[in-house]
């Protein structure tokens, strides 16, 4: 802990005289792929999600940025995201078709914290041009009450199955992104791309005494206008 103080100091006060910077804005998903594992099957049930392609949500964001020098910078953010976690449970009948197709999803609303470094080709003049790459710890609020009961439309061991959704999401998991961002005066646009460093964002599935890799994974391609907000300069 000691060293990591020194190391901070020391970025401190070699900084150049330029002005820490907070970024206030909203993003959108231009395109997000979740991909799934191979079916679950249990002779007569069988669990799966379909793979998913989609975009249009919003994103709020905020980032607070510090310089390290002319060229290099930190930056930490916070950023919201809704996204769901999806479970199909088919039961076969004795002809081996199936039937009786039900779906359930848990919502989740994921708080993301995007820690990057970004290099800047060049700081003078109104347009700036930069690259960045990072890490994001998220922690997912997940919405699910597990609400089917056994009746006609629900078989019993459908049922209970449906109503594993909600156990299924991680609440806690990592992402990468890359991308790049084009600055004139104080207004932004970043592109970047976002996937996993968490191999599964799922839990095991756990039923009827067994447990099985139910794997989930994302991927997505993001756009935010930010506009800056300068707050105090850092000198040398």
């Amino acid at each position: 802990m000691k060293a990591i103080l020194i190391f901070l100091t020391i970025l401190i006060s070699y900084s150049t005289a330029i002005a820490q910077k907070l970024d206030i804005g909203i993003g959108t998903v231009l395109s997000e792929r979740r991909t799934y594992q191979t079916p679950v099957d249990l002779d007569s049930i069988v669990f799966f999600e379909r793979d998913y392609l989609g975009s249009g949500q919003l994103l709020p964001f905020i980032r607070y940025s510090h310089p390290i020098n002319s060229y290099f910078e930190v930056s930490v953010g916070i950023q919201t995201q809704r996204n769901s976690a999806g479970l199909t449970v088919e039961k076969r009948a004795t002809d081996s078709t199936f039937m009786n197709s039900k779906l359930t999803s848990a919502y989740l609303k994921g708080f993301e914290f995007p820690i990057a470094g970004h290099y800047i080709f060049n700081r003078d003049g109104d347009f700036q041009l930069r690259v960045f790459a990072g890490i994001i710890p998220i922690i997912n609020k997940v919405d699910f009450d597990a609400r089917f009961k056994e009746g006609p439309q629900y078989p019993a061991s459908v049922a209970e199955a449906l109503n594993k959704a909600g156990t299924l999401p991680k609440r806690f998991h990592m992402d990468y992104q890359v991308g790049g961002r084009l600055s004139y005066k104080r207004f932004n646009v970043d592109i970047y791309y976002q996937s996993n460093l968490t191999s599964n964002l799922n839990n095991n599935l756990e039923i009827w005494g067994h447990e099985f890799l139910y794997k989930r994974n994302t991927e997505s391609v993001r756009l935010i206008l930010s506009y800056s907000l300068p707050l105090t300069t850092i000198k040398k």
